[in-house]
């Protein structure tokens, strides 16, 4: 900040406004791409992970249907944990037959009581329900009907822990690269700032030797 001599204010120089400008305009624009790319980055990946819980869940109503009729406990809990070790993005898979009893389950010990139907969300968007367990992670479960209902459902769900590592990764990256711009236009604004004041610096030194009517001071 440069001070006038005669006056007394003090006003800052061109250099450091366009610096100022610059940056101003590239966070703003940053941080506008971060909100924009972050948001539809968390919904393509929901669509994606809602297109692979509905593969999955269809897959398993269907393949449940012959170990239910023949109340083959040991074939559904092997088709559970088969497909959960295929699919590291499961969290967990129910099968409960005609009267809601469960039959089959990919939890280690008891079922927890947040994959209860009472803890899920009140209305499910596109059929996805949303649950939280104790610690307040949340997951996506879709529920399919195993013979139109007749001999019972199966639950699937996936964490959205994976999707929010995913987005928080890519913000990261898209972070770095506003980060690079701003250092790359603060030094290109200081070049041309260089250029475009230093002569007018100059004229303003040699003008404060002189009096507008009289010899220098």
């Amino acid at each position: 900040m440069t001070t006038n001599r005669e006056s007394g204010q003090r006003f800052v120089p061109l250099r450091a406004q366009l610096a100022l400008l610059m940056s101003v305009a590239v966070l703003l624009f940053g941080l506008l791409n971060l909100l924009v790319v972050g948001w539809l980055s968390f919904k393509s990946l929901s669509r994606e992970q809602e297109r692979r819980l509905e593969f999955v869940a269809e897959l398993l109503a269907q393949r449940a249907q012959e170990p239910l009729l023949f109340d083959n406990r040991v074939a559904l809990d092997r088709m559970v944990r088969q497909s959960k070790s295929i699919d590291p993005d499961i969290a967990y898979i129910l099968i409960s037959d005609a009267t809601s009893q469960l039959v089959a389950h990919t939890f280690e010990t008891s079922v927890p009581g947040w994959v209860s139907p009472g803890r899920r969300s009140a209305e499910a968007d596109r059929g996805v329900f949303t649950v939280a367990d104790d610690n307040g992670d949340s997951y996506r479960e879709m529920e399919r009907p195993i013979l139109r209902g007749q001999l019972g459902k199966v639950r699937v769900g996936m964490a959205e822990a994976r999707i929010r590592h995913e987005v928080a990764n890519l913000l990261s990256i898209l972070a770095l690269m506003v980060t690079l711009l701003l250092v790359t236009g603060l030094l290109a604004t200081r070049l041309v700032a260089l250029r475009v004041t230093r002569p007018l610096e100059k004229i303003s030194t040699a003008l404060e030797g002189f009096q507008l009517d009289g010899p220098a001071l």
